[in-house]
């Protein structure tokens, strides 16, 4: 079958020409029986079945290729898009953690400035609660604790005393010696 039948280009395609030397024969052919034939139209017009198979295989894989393609530029406009939202959101991670640590200085340093009165108003106070502090971090209800007379806990203790009266040291009179070869604390 001629190729430019087909053809979408008007300068080729020769079906129109074709359609008129058709109309034209046909005219000639039926005048002879007092007929005129006006005009002949192509109602369909296909490929012989030997080609069809052929045809169909070709327009398949034109298709395909196209599916493909647009796939193929789908997904790198879909890996753009994400690239863009993870770079997107590493600066909002970011700059939400520069925010944070702002405010976590500016809270360390309004805590700093508190300890710091603090100490100042009453150096053996802030001292005691520093103790108390980390004696609670360190010591649990099921904990003992055996200490020297000069343990620093225990001078607050002896300190905070009623005056006149003497804290006994009964509990706290154990020599070095002893204390060394004992641990300081212990589970019971």
């Amino acid at each position: 079958m001629n190729s430019h039948l087909v053809s979408t280009d008007p300068d080729v395609m020769k079906l129109d020409a074709m359609m008129d030397k058709i109309t034209k024969e046909t005219d000639d052919k039926v005048r002879e029986y007092g007929m005129k034939a006006e005009d002949v139209r192509i109602k369909v017009l296909n490929f012989p079945q030997q080609n069809k198979e052929k045809v169909f295989r070709r327009m398949r894989a034109e298709r395909e290729r196209i599916a493909r393609t647009y796939r193929s530029e789908g997904n790198a406009k879909a890996e753009e898009i994400r690239a863009q939202a993870d770079e997107e959101k590493e600066k909002i991670i970011s700059a939400a953690y520069e925010q944070a640590e702002k405010i976590k200085g500016s809270g360390d340093a309004e805590a700093i400035r508190i300890y710091a009165d603090a100490y100042s108003q009453d150096p053996d106070f802030y001292q005691l609660v520093r103790t108390l502090e980390a004696y609670e971090k360190l010591i649990d209800k099921d904990t003992t604790i055996i200490m020297p007379a000069d343990a620093e806990l225990l001078k607050f203790i002896n300190t905070a005393t009623p005056k006149g009266q003497r804290a006994s040291r009964a509990s706290a009179s154990h020599s070095k010696s002893e204390l060394s070869s004992k641990p300081l604390a212990e589970k019971r």
